[in-house]
C-alpha cells in the first residue's frame, strides 16, 4: 500500500456541504469522495 499525507483545505460552505450530501449518497466517506475527485 502506498504511503498517504493528510492534506487540509479551506473550501466553501456550500462546497463542503455538496461532499457532505454525496458521501451520504454514497454510503462513502468524506475523505474518499476528495480523494476521487482530487484523482480525477
Amino acid at each position: 500500500m502506498a504511503a498517504t499525507r493528510v492534506i487540509t483545505a479551506h473550501v466553501p460552505t456550500d462546497l463542503a456541504d455538496q461532499v457532505d450530501a454525496l458521501a451520504a449518497r454514497l454510503d462513502r466517506s468524506r475523505g474518499w469522495i476528495m480523494k476521487q475527485a482530487l484523482s480525477a
